[in-house]
Parts: structure tokens; sequence; C-alpha cells
């Protein structure tokens, strides 16, 4: 019964009682799901109810449904907070909440349902933290928990989860630093964090995963450096770091980008030379607009750069003829001379 214009109530479920899978999503149902669906039959495996108009709070009666495998109820008008009976459901794999009303936190108990690989609680009304349990969903793949109120930092469990392909949480007020431990997320192709608070250092650790397709961590409070190694993302697609506090200069490691088809380093404090390379034929100006003082780039209109910017890298090599590589012959000659000392005593 899916994807029609059903109307009305849902009171005709409760007479399904031999269904193995019971699906009647995008219709125009409404009304209240009551505790007694959990009289459904014990084989019941699937059950969905989204885009619908159900309202009234997640019923306790679903926790009877111990074979149940896929729970989908989100874009619905469910209210109320996350029910603890669910983590009864031992054998479900995927839970889908999102696009209700939820509230309240993320309960601490769903690091109970440990064969979970996909859970989506995003646009609701949560809050709190991220339970450090989300770290026991050993097998979990899809974790989606994005426009919410979700505070405090990301646990440091969750960059344990081996599995994990996507991690969603944009729109949130997540805060702290993004810890080295990232890099264990040895399988993770799309980083969702923008419009949050987090800040420090971007770490240099997201370098090794090179599984990373899409990584967004725009409007943040990031600091800093942009790390040679994001260049070194062999892999990925669309990298977007706009609207930080990132300063210094673009790392010449982001010509190699081979694969990047958007590129957004815009609303930062960044400056010097715009790099040559396939990425940055591509970009538009508005990828690189508001930083401090880039140059280069004449196709994007930025002014040319400085004499004494075009030159630092011969500059430098200068230098070390002039002072340094003198300094270290000096030494050379008066060890060999102390030597010659030393064995003529």
């Amino acid at each position: 019964m899916a994807e029609n214009a059903l109307s009305g109530g849902l009171d005709f479920i409760a007479s399904l009682a031999n269904c193995r899978q019971l699906e009647v999503a995008t219709n125009h149902f409404e009304g209240v799901l009551p505790d007694a669906y959990g009289n459904l039959s014990m084989n019941l495996q699937y059950f969905h109810v989204s885009d619908n108009n159900i309202k009234g709070r997640i019923p306790a009666g679903l926790e009877n449904l111990s074979s149940l495998i896929s729970l989908a109820l989100l874009v619905n008008e469910l209210r109320g907070t996350i029910s603890r009976t669910l983590w009864s459901l031992k054998k479900l794999q995927v839970m889908y909440l999102g696009r209700n009303k939820l509230t309240g936190p993320i309960p601490s108990d769903i690091g109970l349902m440990t064969r979970l690989s996909r859970i989506s609680l995003g646009v609701n009304e949560l809050s709190g933290q991220i339970p450090d349990s989300m770290g026991n969903i050993s097998g979990l793949q899809v974790f989606d928990a994005p426009v919410n109120k979700l505070s405090s930092t990301i646990p440091l469990s969750i960059w344990s989860l081996p599995g994990l392909i996507t991690l969603n949480l944009y729109q949130n007020r997540l805060e702290g630093l993004l810890s080295p431990q990232i890099a264990k997320l040895k399988a993770v192709e799309y980083i969702y964090l923008w419009s949050n608070r987090l800040s420090g250092d971007i770490s240099s650790a997201l370098g090794k995963i090179q599984s990373i397709t899409y990584l967004d961590l725009s409007n943040n409070l990031f600091h800093g450096q942009i790390p040679q190694q994001l260049g070194r993302l062999s892999s990925v697609k669309y990298q977007n770091l706009s609207h930080n506090f990132l300063f210094g200069v673009i790392p010449k490691s982001f010509s190699t980008l081979s694969y990047v088809n958007s590129l957004d380093l815009s609303f930062n404090m960044l400056e010097g030379e715009i790099p040559e390379g396939k990425v940055f034929s591509n970009v538009s100006i508005t990828s690189l607009v508001e930083n401090r003082a880039l140059c280069g780039a004449p196709k994007l209109q930025f002014p040319p750069c400085p004499a004494n910017v075009m030159t630092s890298n011969l500059s430098t090599k200068l230098r070390l003829h002039k002072y340094v590589l003198p300094s270290v012959a000096s030494v050379l000659v008066f060890l060999a001379c102390f030597s010659l000392f030393i064995n003529n005593i």
C-alpha cells in the first residue's frame, strides 16, 4: 500500500495479524499508532509507516515485535522522546525516525541494539549529548542525525566504528576539537559536520582516510592552517572548508587533487598564491572570495601576486646558498683542522 493516495485512520493495521512485511508509506493516513500494534505477528520483520500524518508518540507496544528487522516511521508528526522500549528489538538492523518532532536526548540504551546498521534521526528536536554507547554498535554503517540540537563533543567511541560509511551530523550544536582518532574510520565516505561549533585545528589525520569522497566542515570555528594532508585525499569529490577562521596559504598539495568537482575555501583568512592545477581551473571565484589576500589565478580575476610572493621559493634557495651552506662548510673545515691538530700532538 505504498505510494498511493490512501487516507483515513490506521485502525485496519491491527487486523493484519499474519503479515511479515507491512508498508503503508507515502500516503495520507493520519491518527496515532496505538500500543495494540504490538499484537501484530511476532514474525513481522518490516514495519514501514513513513511519509504520512501520523501523530502522537512512538507506541510502546512495538517492543513486542521481536522479529522486527526494519522500522521506518520517518516524515510524520511523531512527538515525545524516543521510546526506550525500542531497545528490546534485538534483531533490528534499520531504524528510521527522521523528520518528526521528537525531543529529548538519544537514550544511552541505544548501545544495546548491536545489530543496527542504519540509524536515521535527522530533522527532529533532539538535544543533549551523543551517547558514548554508540561505539558498541560495531556494525553501524550510517549515523544520520542532522538538524537537531545535539550538543557537547563528538564521543571518541564514534571514531572506533570500523564500518561507518556515512557520518551526518550537520546543523547541530556540537563543539570541541576534531580528534585525530577520526583516522580510524577506514571505510567512511561521507563526513558532514557543517554548521556546528567545532573548533581548534583541522586534524591532519583526515588525510589518512583515503575512502572519503564528501567532506564538509564549513560554518564552524576551525582555525590554524589547512593541513597539507587534505590535498592527498585521492578519492575526494567534494570538499568544503568555508566560513571558518583558517589562515596561511592554500597547500600546494591541493593542486594534485584529481577527482574534486567542488572545492570551497571562501570566508576564511587565507593569503598567498593560489596554486595551479586541475581543481583550481574548475573552481569559481565564489569558492575563494572573502579571504585575507589571495593572489594569482588570473582566470578568477584575482590580482597578480607581488614579486616577494612569487620569488619566495627562490629567495629561500638563495638564503640557503648564501648563509647556510657557507656556515656548514666552515664547521667542516674547522673540524678537519682540529682533527689534524689532535693527530699531530
